[in-house]
């Protein structure tokens, strides 16, 4: 799954960038994620390995992990695109209005501030070299519409205790719900933590965000008591 943001544009989409490691088998390229082969799959469980290496500061680790398909529905919270709705996203979730978004923003900025010499190596720029410093790239960030990134979203997920899930694809079931059994790419999963489900829309130029609220799960048709079909979960552990 690659996302990514170009500085001096304002598009609402983080940069993250699809990386894999398969210990000794075969691999096939997915979706810019490169998928394991066991060397023996059975008709009813396949092994898969994925990782996606999100810009952030912290090194992710390879992770395995099978889960039962899951059917999962969301009531959709539309958000203003104008550059602010990762935060507007936020806002909306913590204190029931976009109107906070400012606030997120400056919370985002100060924590990246002041673990700089951590995030500093693991910030990706398009082609301004003043974003490179501590003081270019601050300054920047708190500019209102300048767009959120996953150093953002690991920012905030530190500062308010919470974990970001992102998904992608959906299927709208009536106006202003969608299900989707996509596992999401999960930003920062820790326990006794709330979780912030964001829906990143469009292309990669004007990916957008949009708030997306649990309703409730549905187990999937693929499985029962004796046939459990599963999928991969790829999980971004940033610690």
């Amino acid at each position: 799954m690659n996302m990514n943001t170009r500085r001096g544009k304002k598009p609402c989409a983080p940069r993250m960038r699809g990386s894999t490691k398969a210990p000794n088998h075969p691999k096939n390229d997915v979706n810019g994620v490169t998928v394991a082969t066991p060397d023996t799959a059975s008709d009813m469980e396949t092994e898969v390995l994925q990782v996606v290496n999100i810009q952030n500061p912290h090194t992710v680790p390879t992770t395995t992990k099978k889960t039962a398909c899951i059917n999962k529905t969301f009531t959709i919270h539309k958000i203003i695109g104008d550059g602010n709705c990762l935060f507007r996203a936020i806002s909306l979730y913590l204190y029931n209005t976009q109107e906070n978004h400012d606030r997120i923003r400056a919370e985002a900025v100060t924590y990246i501030r002041r673990n700089w010499d951590e995030l500093k190596h693991h910030i990706v720029v398009a082609t301004n070299p003043q974003l490179t410093t501590q003081r270019g790239y601050c300054r920047n960030m708190r500019t209102s519409g300048t767009s959120g990134t996953s150093v953002e979203m690991l920012s905030i997920s530190e500062t308010r205790e919470v974990n970001f899930n992102i998904y992608t694809q959906v299927e709208q079931r009536e106006t202003g719900i969608v299900s989707t059994n996509q596992n999401p790419t999960v930003i920062n999963k820790k326990t006794n933590r709330q979780t912030i489900n964001l829906l990143l829309s469009g292309n990669i130029e004007d990916g957008h965000f949009e708030l997306m609220e649990p309703t409730h799960e549905i187990q999937g048709k693929e499985t029962n008591e004796n046939n459990a079909s599963h999928t991969d979960e790829k999980e971004v552990i940033l610690n």
